[in-house]
């Protein structure tokens, strides 16, 4: 299968190439050929980033530039999802805010697996801190649920460094939850190595 590289729109002012190297390009599997891998075992072999969003590519087809694997947008991991993904398009992208402005590749990255590359994901794009509640430290990436059975998650800071929460997946305005009120947590517990609030 022979590779034609799409003129780069960006390559300048990106300040490197948007495309590996021709020997990376030629180790990644063909469109389909990943097929029956469960998504966790998937070798991820480039990985492109800009302030609004992370692409990690599994397949690839050098005839087209298109490609498969898991797109993440504004750090929306529910709504995040695996798909194809049109690299030139990808390339000649340019935002009109955010730092970057364009989508880089992430020249640090060295081939792994996806559930390596969930774990470096979460460490980046989860806020640091737990609170505690009742005696029970929480990560901050976890959801919660109140004494209603409502459930809640993270949803950042306030101007004053609080802690908020909003009602999971309702898109909802965050509000401060009394941590009092929160009576247990959904996913891993992890150990508390960081600042807690109370």
């Amino acid at each position: 299968m022979s590779f034609t590289r799409p003129p780069e729109v960006w390559r300048r002012e990106r300040g490197h190439a948007f495309y590996p190297p021709a020997r990376q390009i030629a180790a990644i599997p063909a469109l389909y050929a990943t097929d029956g891998i469960p998504a966790e075992d998937k070798i991820i072999h480039v990985h492109y980033f800009a302030a609004w969003g992370d692409w990690y590519i599994a397949e690839y087809d050098p005839t087209d530039g298109e490609a498969f694997g898991w797109t993440c947008i504004n750090d929306d991991e529910q709504n995040a999802e695996w798909g194809y993904i049109d690299l030139p398009a990808l390339e000649s992208y340019r935002s009109a805010s955010g730092l970057p402005r364009l989508v880089e590749r992430d020249m640090h990255f060295t081939r792994q697996s996806f559930a390596e590359c969930m774990e470096t994901w979460h460490r980046r794009h989860c806020p640091t801190g737990y609170l505690r509640s009742h005696g029970t430290e929480y990560h901050l990436c976890e959801n919660f649920a109140d004494r209603t059975g409502t459930v809640w998650e993270y949803a950042g800071r306030d101007d004053e460094g609080t802690a908020m929460l909003r009602r999971a997946g309702a898109g909802s305005m965050p509000r401060l939850l009394a941590f009092g009120e929160v009576t247990h947590r959904f996913g891993p517990l992890e150990p508390a190595e960081s600042s807690e609030v109370e």
